[in-house]
């Protein structure tokens, strides 16, 4: 084979232009401190970088939160049954003082009324809870007379379909104008299901090929979140004064609100 002088130039200038190429992504990569710029690039170190970043997102919930919390419950937990043996403790002397036959009727009274009172000790210390739900929370704020005044309703900062996002749909109305309002015209049909027993139901024809919708929104509790463990009224009432106030929201879109955020200063993956 001859070896010409364009031979020669063509190479050392695939050379020049891939060494040139190297650099550059090398220059990248100290730059953001990153190997790769897009998961295209290396999808198996893309795939790796996602793993590796769960993982450290657990041990960091581990260690942050999972840890202290699990503290605090043995802490709670051990105070609890110290009281109860102080408690039994005195239960088990009144019991001896009162099997004396040097005492009188109304002494005996007395010692019935301290052994009540000390078996709702016993009660409360069983109950004894790490963390106060709502409806414990209220339950205190009526016992201490404390009444909530109503605040005006001046909060706007988000859209109305991200107030109604806690309603059950409300994922699904969110994500089709959002669709609406960047043009994406896809004609995608969603399950809503309300409950568990319609996720349950959903999730039943899904598997035996039945589902005739795309996706699938499913809320376990009815009416979605809103309707959840945490509320502190009645379904019904809670919804209607909810949505009385949502509809008095302004019209703002829901691509108007995302340019308020730098959408690259937090991880969409978790």
């Amino acid at each position: 084979m001859r070896i010409t002088n364009n031979i020669i130039l063509h190479n050392t200038t695939g050379n020049i232009n891939g060494n040139k190429v190297n650099v550059n992504n090398l220059n990248n990569q100290m730059t953001s401190q990153k190997k790769i710029q897009r998961p295209s690039e290396n999808p198996v170190i893309a795939v790796r970088s996602l793993r590796l970043r769960t993982t450290l997102s657990e041990i960091d919930q581990y260690y942050e939160n999972n840890i202290p919390d699990a503290e605090s419950w043995m802490k709670v937990t051990e105070t609890a049954l110290a009281n109860m043996k102080r408690i039994l403790t005195d239960i088990r002397t009144q019991c001896t003082y009162g099997a004396s036959d040097q005492i009188t009727a109304d002494d005996r009274k007395t010692i019935l009324t301290q052994l009540e009172k000390l078996r709702d000790q016993v009660y409360a210390e069983g109950n004894a809870d790490y963390a106060l739900n709502y409806n414990e929370i209220l339950a205190i704020m009526k016992a201490k007379d404390v009444e909530l005044e109503p605040a005006e309703n001046t909060y706007q900062d988000s859209t109305i379909f991200g107030k109604f996002y806690g309603n059950s749909g409300g994922v699904t109305d969110s994500v089709l104008e959002y669709m609406k309002e960047t043009e994406q015209n896809e004609d995608i049909k969603v399950c809503k299901a309300n409950g568990a027993a319609e996720c349950k139901k959903a999730l039943m024809f899904l598997q035996r090929g039945r589902l005739p919708e795309d996706f699938i929104e499913g809320m376990a509790c009815e009416g979605g979140c809103v309707g959840g463990p945490s509320r502190n009224e009645e379904i019904i009432k809670a919804r209607k004064v909810r949505e009385t106030m949502i509809k008095s929201a302004d019209d703002r879109k829901i691509t108007d609100n995302l340019k308020r955020y730098d959408m690259d200063s937090f991880s969409m993956h978790r």
